[in-house]
């Protein structure tokens, strides 16, 4: 099964990921809730996971992977 991209609108397949589990750079900035420029720095920090592929119009995620991610992120500041 492939997901067609937002941007391109090229086929993503990922073997093995069920393609409504495939994000790009928006709809991870919609889960966290960050500002996109904030996203992106903490991605060219090294502080953001790892996309599991890069594609022509951009990194792509699990929607799984960016949770987590989020939510250790939020768990780790103070009150």
């Amino acid at each position: 099964m492939s997901r067609e991209c937002r941007i391109c609108g090229r086929m993503i397949e990922v073997e093995g990921i069920d393609p409504d589990e495939l994000i790009g750079s928006q709809e991870a900035v919609e889960i966290t809730g960050m500002k996109r420029t904030t996203f992106n720095m903490a991605r060219v920090r090294g502080q953001a996971p790892e996309p599991i592929a890069e594609l022509a119009c951009g990194p792509i995620w699990t929607k799984t992977q960016i949770e987590e991610w989020a939510a250790a992120r939020y768990a780790k500041r103070p009150s």
